[in-house]
């Protein structure tokens, strides 16, 4: 008749119950003692005999067995402890993007408001203030680009500009907002 362990060894699920039965007791307190909780040490001395039946051909004798176990169990749990790890760390970088992504998505809505401000506050002023305006600020231009574009002196382009600031200034800070130059960052218009 075959011993005990070379039916486990073939295959026989009576024989994997006993080899259960005489090491889950040692194998759980074990992992119990590792990790300190109950329910996990259960689910990990699982893992251990389900390792335990995946590899039953490769012992050499019963002996080998036993070692295995306890190194299994030590392994599993260090298993589960980097698992842990790692799904902490991506967790904790799912929140970090999505952060990042809601400050992005904050920042184009405020600078959004601040365009469609702006694009408001500039449609209010005199037609030559706001030619000169839409050259300089949205084009690019320099004052003496739009200068020659316009067939206006220099100077008079650097007047309209001024006045042009002064009158987004104060529309702008009737809003709590202002523009280089002025006091106030407080509050968005909305």
């Amino acid at each position: 008749m075959n011993s005990l362990f070379q039916q486990l060894v073939a295959g026989s699920e009576d024989a994997f119950n006993i080899y259960y039965k005489r090491y889950n007791g040692s194998v759980y307190l074990a992992l119990k003692k590792l990790c300190g909780d109950e329910i996990l040490a259960q689910d990990l001395t699982q893992e251990v005999f389900r390792n335990l039946w995946d590899r039953r051909d490769r012992f050499n004798d019963e002996d080998h067995l036993r070692n295995y176990l306890f190194r299994m169990t030590r392994c599993v749990f260090l298993m589960h402890q980097r698992a842990r790890r790692k799904a902490i760390a991506a967790e904790n970088e799912v929140r970090l993007t999505t952060e990042q992504a809601d400050d992005n998505v904050d920042l184009v809505l405020v600078m959004e408001q601040v365009h469609a401000t702006v694009r408001d506050a500039l449609l209010k002023l005199p037609p030559q203030q706001k030619m000169v305006m839409e050259l300089l600020m949205l084009r690019g231009l320099d004052v003496k680009a739009v200068a020659k574009r316009l067939q206006l002196a220099p100077q008079t382009v650097r007047n309209h500009k001024t006045q042009a600031l002064t009158f987004l200034r104060k529309e702008l800070h009737s809003r709590n907002l202002t523009i280089a130059g002025g006091k106030k960052y407080t509050q968005l218009p909305g």
